[in-house]
Parts: C-alpha cells; structure tokens; sequence
C-alpha cells in the first residue's frame, strides 16, 4: 500500500531532545521520483518515495509517524511512504525488480543489514560514503557500520539495530539460566510438571530467522559457519556436531515442543505471550509488545516477563552469543531526489527519529542516543547493548544461498528427518557451491 504523508500538525511533542527518551519510554510503557536532481547538500521542494517494510514484522508500527515528524521539520520535502510487506524475502525481491525495472522504484528503501553485497554487486544500492560524507558517518556506533560495508565502501545508513535475548517468566524461573545445558533442563522440568505447556520455543522453520539462531549456537560452541577469509565452510565440525545436538536434544527431551520445525519469529512469541511458554528466544522489540500497557498477553504472563542475555554452554565464557540484526537505510542508484534523500536520511539516524525508534523498542543507531542515560537505564535497551554480537556471513552476494544451505539442513536435522552428520555436511557442501558460484 501506498499513501502520501499527511503534513504534521501539532507534533511537538516528537521533537523532544534525546535527555527526554525516558519520558518517551515510559508513555509507551517500556517500563523495564520526479522533479530535478538537486544536490547532496540540496533537498527543498522535494518529493521523494520511501519504501520500508514493517520496522517489527507487523504492519502496526511507527513508520508514519516518523515521516510526520520529518515533514515537520522540512516542511519543502515531502515523502510518500510504500509500506512494504512483512516477509523479508518478498520485500528483498520486490524492491530488487522495482530498481531493476525502474517501475514504481522508490529514491530510498529500508532494508536488511544482510543485504550490502548482494545489493551493490546488482547495481541496486548506491554508495553512500562520498554523498553523505565522512562527518555523517562519525554519528554511528562503529560496530553498526560493519555490515554496511562491501568492498570497502558503504552503501546503507543503519537505522536501527536488532540483538536476539532471552525472555522467560518470572514466576515460574527465579533466575534467569546463564547456560543452555541449564535452560534444556528447566524447560524440560517445567514442561514434565506441567508449569508450562511448552518449555522454550525459539525459530526452527527453515527460513532466515533460523539461519540467526545457527549462528548463535555455532558460536557459543567455539565454531563458525565460514572461515575467516569468507572463502568455505566450517560448519561441518565439532563444534558444529555439539551444536546442532543440542538443537534436536531440545526437541527429543520435550525442552521444546516438535512443532517448532514450523516456528518463526511470529509463532514463538505468540505461544510464549499467551502463557503456554516459560521460555522465548526472540528480538529486542518483542519486550514491548509483551509489556506496554493493553498489550495482547496473557493474564499468566502480564507483569511477568523478565529478559536477560542468550546464555552460552557451560564452561565457555558468557553470555552468548546474540545475532546482529536490524534494518539500514539505502538508496536507489537511479534516484533523481538524492539531495532530498540525503536530508531525509541525515534527519532519520540523528537524535530525534533516533530517540523515536527507542519507543519501538529498537536498538538506536546512533551513538549519542546509546549513550545517553534514559536509554541505558531501561532493561530492555541496557540488555539490548551489552548482548555480544555475532554477525552472519552476509559479506557475500552469494549470502541468501549460502543461508538457505544452512536453515534447509538444520532445520530438517532438528525435525529428525535427517542426521546431524548428514546435515552438517549437506550444509557444509552446499555453502561451498554457494561460494564458488
């Protein structure tokens, strides 16, 4: 869907300064392309075409206000926003054939922090680093410009930033496990007793988000999906065997209920917000929609969901590991708006859309905003940024083969429709094709 912005009227409120994010925090109850091409210093009288699939998987979200706010304060640049799908697969193809065709293409899109290679390889995003210049580039917490990065060049400015963490209720779990060895067991005594129908759920459908929860464990156990030069596959380990056993132990021991082979990110934090969970791996932006105020949870688990680091096995350093995740803002290379763009993007990763975004429960971007003692106060943002990071290896165009050879095989692995070992090395071989292609 489509829709013109409206212009904002009696917004001032969203123009707060960043010192004021705890009050912001606490009112959503986070307790715890037409016309010439201008320059890129340029940008009045604008109208440019943003297209940015929902911020948190679901289409009820802050995108509009967002754009309100930035109309508010460029009152000559317009944007018209295309509120893309849900599913990150789909909205990765319809804005590649969108650039591609020059159809209905918009001047700047949301996408994922996994998509840089793949997307300048193409010739779909345009290199950022010049337009916007190096003093725009300091406002960042380095490690979000990582993965923007391809070749030495940047062709996406992180919006925001995604960490998985550990939620569990805090009537059934004192504290929260710092181990897996000790979550496998008391999901699986809270599920055998009957406290809790299942005991952790987490994403196990063969899709992206279990590519995200691989990654983690494969850490966690000491191993890697690829070397360090990005050039083959190391999965097929060890540490790979430890891993992917204690995935499909979870499901044997009854920790985690078989259906989860059919969990994304959706699935598992419905069955842990009606209470039928003790345990949930999930995103950051879950907190708020199991803790703001009308929230759609259960009476079971209002007032009762506690969040902590992902634990790590035992006897290795702690916590663990957490998949970086997180949507970036890029530019059609075709745009004729790149001065509006520039302004649009300059507005969207400073301190005031910034604090905006900590009201959604996401992650800011921006290193003033991270640093700033609201944000750091509150559970979720303190969780949230001192989760240690691990990234996916999404430094190559070959990345969305290379992880559907890894959630294909996992996935069928923890369902029991294949072996560990076969599994590990179907993967193993599929990476390498991926790689070489």
């Amino acid at each position: 869907m489509t829709r013109r912005s409206r212009p904002a009227a009696g917004r001032g409120g969203l123009a707060r300064p960043v010192a004021l994010v705890g009050a912001l925090l606490l009112m959503v109850g986070l307790a715890a392309c037409g016309g010439g091409r201008p320059g890129p210093d340029g940008g009045g009288g604008a109208t440019i075409t943003w297209y940015a699939g929902s911020i948190d998987q679901r289409q009820n979200d802050f995108r509009q206000i967002l754009v309100d706010a930035f109309e508010e304060s460029h009152p000559d640049i317009t944007v018209n926003v295309t509120f893309g799908p849900v599913d990150t697969d789909v909205n990765r193809a319809e804005i590649a054939d969108a650039v591609r065709s020059g159809h209905g293409a918009p001047d700047v899109y949301l996408g994922d922090v996994v998509w840089p290679a793949q997307f300048a390889r193409d010739g779909l995003a345009l290199p950022l680093d010049k337009v916007l210049g190096t003093d725009f580039w300091r406002r960042f917490d380095p490690a979000a410009l990582a993965s923007a990065r391809y070749r030495g060049r940047l062709y996406a400015a992180p919006l925001f930033t995604d960490r998985a963490v550990l939620f569990y209720r805090t009537d059934l779990v004192r504290q929260p496990p710092t181990t897996w060895e000790q979550l496998a067991e008391e999901a699986r005594a809270l599920h055998a007793s009957g406290a809790a129908a299942d005991g952790f759920v987490w994403q196990g459908a063969p899709y992206e988000g279990l590519t995200c929860v691989w990654t983690e464990l494969l850490a966690d156990a000491g191993g890697s999906v690829v070397n360090r030069a990005g050039t083959a596959s190391t999965v097929d380990s060890p540490a790979g065997v430890k891993a992917l056993r204690f995935l499909r132990g979870l499901v044997t021991s009854g920790a985690t209920p078989a259906g989860v082979t059919g969990f994304q990110e959706t699935d598992a934090d419905q069955l842990f917000a009606s209470g039928q969970a003790a345990f949930l791996r999930s995103w950051n932006p879950t907190y708020g929609r199991l803790t703001a105020p009308g929230s759609a949870v259960s009476d079971q688990v209002a007032g009762h969901v506690g969040i902590a680091p992902l634990p790590t096995f035992a006897g290795r350093p702690g916590p663990g590991f957490s998949t970086v995740g997180g949507w970036s803002l890029y530019v059609n290379p075709h745009t004729r708006n790149l001065g509006a763009v520039s302004t649009f993007i300059r507005w969207m990763t400073d301190q005031q859309a910034q604090g905006l975004l900590v009201r959604l429960a996401q992650l800011p971007t921006n290193a003033a905003v991270r640093a700033d003692p609201a944000v750091r106060a509150n559970p979720l943002m303190a969780t949230g940024l001192a989760a240690r990071p691990v990234t996916r290896p999404a430094a190559t165009p070959a990345y969305p083969k290379l992880s559907r050879a890894v959630y294909t095989n996992v996935s069928a692995a923890i369902g029991g429709g294949t072996t560990v070992p076969a599994a590990l090395r179907a993967s193993g071989t599929q990476i390498d094709q991926a790689l070489r292609d």
